[in-house]
């Protein structure tokens, strides 16, 4: 049943951690005049008597249902964010388009995104079973990341990358959280590869590489995509060598 009115147990939600229930009234009118008709209880966070997607230190994630739309991501902005404003996190991700979920609605307080239905990237790899499969995974997420430095957005959070990308039901990856980002030149392609070749070893795990200078080559080829990212070919080719 759609919500028209907002249930009392939203009020802490939507002004978390206040409570404060004149600024929960006015989010919930600015949701209601672009079209959300339901707050859904749904997630792995508890905040008082529902369950929400997230919550980070300056804002709360929730699941909503929009009038034509359908389902939808609500990023509100806590009452105690040191973040004055969405805005920015709002045009990275327009900026990072397709690689960050679509923007419908933005203002201070509010984002209003596609809702992608996914696994986030730790779960992803941790259910890896083979070397097709992990060279697979590493492409994606080097093309994803190789589109942010290509657009000058750096995301910033990508060194521990495990719940900023999420892996789709049909494969495709999203990169979302923003909100410490940067318009400026970036290697999140970098962070990744450290973090998915060198931390999780998942090409010496599952591809059984022997090449005794396996590490130095990566982290040299990595030095010559900073210096010119027409050098990711060199990258790419490298990680594919160990699918045959």
């Amino acid at each position: 049943m759609w919500l028209m009115r907002l249930d009392n147990s939203w009020i802490k939600v939507l002004s978390y951690p206040k409570g404060d229930i004149i600024r929960s009234l006015r989010i919930w009118d600015a949701l209601l005049s672009y079209g959300i008709r339901e707050l859904i209880n749904y997630g792995q966070v508890r905040i008082g008597n529902v369950n929400v997607l997230g919550k980070g230190h300056s804002s709360i994630v929730i699941l909503a249902r929009h009038e034509s739309l359908g389902l939808v991501v609500v990023k509100i902005r806590r009452t105690d964010s040191k973040t004055p404003t969405l805005l920015h996190e709002c045009n990275l991700m327009r900026k990072s388009y397709p690689i960050a979920p679509k923007i419908f609605y933005c203002s201070d307080d509010v984002i209003v995104r596609e809702y992608v239905k996914g696994e986030c990237l730790s779960d992803v790899v941790d259910k890896i079973k083979s070397c097709k499969e992990a060279v697979a995974l590493i492409l994606k997420v080097l093309g994803a990341t190789y589109w942010l430095d290509l657009n000058n957005v750096d995301h910033k959070e990508l060194s521990i990358p495990s719940k900023h990308i999420l892996i789709s039901k049909e494969g495709s990856v999203k990169i979302i959280d923003f909100e410490s980002g940067r318009m400026r030149s970036a290697c999140n392609v970098c962070r990744v590869v450290s973090w998915l070749i060198i931390r999780r070893d998942l090409l010496r795990k599952h591809c059984k590489v022997k090449d005794g200078k396996f590490l130095e080559r990566v982290i040299e080829l990595l030095r010559d995509y900073k210096y010119s990212k027409e050098n990711f070919k060199k990258l790419l080719s490298y990680v594919i060598r160990y699918s045959r």
